[in-house]
């Protein structure tokens, strides 16, 4: 209803208009998506429109866990969306989308594998993805989430010929192949929203305040050179890991910086009942210990990797595969390495960038428990209330200190020919 009295305040005074209809997009299938156009030649244009819900204040980089509780919720219920538009209409911005003719947006599914039938999930993918880059701009930068759409991510030739090769050889329908292949996309998939990485912030800020200070102790000209490079290319963090706390200060120091979060990658292990939930809505990427007999699984996730490179967002994982229990930088793990590195060969982005980060504190706050480890005993189980520890108020363990190291690039470490 907003979004059309707000289209119809935007019509020139006087004189006809064209006609238009609106269409909401499907949230389950968009078989019919088409079927109410106001008229079935390609000259329709296609206009992508939505609502964002703003929060209360700006404060966005430093909002707390108490904030959630009081109304500053990017994706408010339909009660409180009517509240919203009756009392607080500073609250909401008209994104506007870029838009496409429909004869445009066949000439872009004829060069995508997909059938004739399948324009009208497409047309709702293209716009889908329109809106998210201009909520982006409305919300800021920090609000870069993957919107995982199966029919996108299997939009590539060489994966659907594998797909079909597969099946071929196990005597198997492609379709079976291709939803074997769809489970595991959702399984391993992250899928942010603005609501999650608010909520995620506002508790990483919490873990890392209950028992050191307050501000992290980072180096504002790298700030600036990260900003730079983000905002030019992907970037994959390769982050020291000592505590379990590593990875959420560098979400700290990006969103306070307004800078795209990294997707970061989990054992299957963390997937549990809740947690699980949370922790992939907060930008995990959950992976099987081992699935090197698995075909499928494995060009999934090379197919994953790929999608998400080509549309530039930014990766993180621990450059030594697990942390270390001793403070001092352990071996270097190479697994992660050579699926990126291949994807990055595939695709051709050879500028994608690995940027290196030191975590290190005054004192960590698995301190105790690496201690007794060291006397001999088992390692706690990480399970749902392992995160409620990092809650709790405790002493003060001194500053944590995060600093970037200089970016490189595949290009500046090989020959040119051999990236032919």
């Amino acid at each position: 209803g907003l979004l059309r009295d707000w289209v119809e305040s935007r019509k020139p005074d006087g004189g006809s208009h064209p006609q238009h209809a609106f269409i909401r997009l499907p949230k389950n299938g968009a078989e019919n998506l088409l079927g109410t156009l106001p008229g079935q030649d390609d000259s329709v244009w296609m206009q992508p429109l939505r609502i964002a819900w703003l929060p209360t204040s700006s404060a966005g980089s430093s909002r707390s866990l108490q904030d959630l509780f009081h109304g500053r919720i990017t994706e408010p219920g339909k009660i409180r969306r009517r509240l919203i538009a009756k009392y607080s209409p500073d609250r909401l911005a008209y994104v506007v989308g870029s838009g496409a003719y429909l004869h445009e947006l066949r000439e872009r599914q004829a060069d995508a594998p997909l059938d004739e039938d399948d324009l009208p999930e497409f047309v709702a993918n293209q716009a889908l993805i329109a809106l998210e880059r201009a909520e982006r701009i409305v919300r800021g930068a920090r609000y870069k989430v993957p919107r995982i759409l199966q029919s996108d991510v299997f939009a590539n030739a060489d994966f659907q010929n594998l797909i079909e090769n597969v099946a071929q050889q196990g005597d198997r329908p492609v379709h079976a192949v291709t939803e074997q292949a769809a489970r595991y996309l959702r399984e391993m998939a992250a899928t942010q929203t603005p609501f999650t990485l608010d909520m995620m912030n506002a508790i990483y800020r919490a873990a890392c305040r209950s028992h050191h200070d307050a501000k992290i102790n980072t180096h504002d000209e790298q700030h600036a050179r990260v900003a730079e490079t983000m905002a030019d290319r992907p970037v994959v963090f390769l982050i020291s890991h000592k505590s379990m706390l590593d990875t959420m200060a560098l979400s700290l120091v990006l969103f306070d910086a307004n800078l795209p979060l990294p997707l970061t990658f989990g054992g299957i292990n963390l997937n549990k009942p809740g947690l699980g939930a949370f922790a992939r809505r907060s930008g995990i990427i959950f992976l099987r210990r081992s699935f090197q007999d698995n075909v499928i699984y494995k060009a999934t996730f090379r197919r994953y990797i790929d999608y998400l490179i080509e549309k530039r967002f930014a990766l993180l994982w621990a450059l030594e595969g697990t942390r270390s229990r001793t403070g001092k930088l352990l071996p270097p793990r190479f697994g992660l390495f050579s699926y990126v590195v291949e994807s990055i060969l595939r695709t051709k982005l050879h500028d994608v960038t690995f940027i290196p980060v030191s975590v290190a504190y005054d004192q960590i706050t698995e301190v105790e428990d690496y201690s007794i480890e060291q006397r001999g005993q088992k390692k706690k189980p990480e399970g749902i209330t392992w995160p409620l520890r990092f809650l709790r108020r405790g002493r003060s363990r001194g500053q944590i200190h995060l600093r970037f190291g200089e970016g490189v690039t595949i290009r500046e470490l090989v020959e040119p020919a051999e990236l032919q």
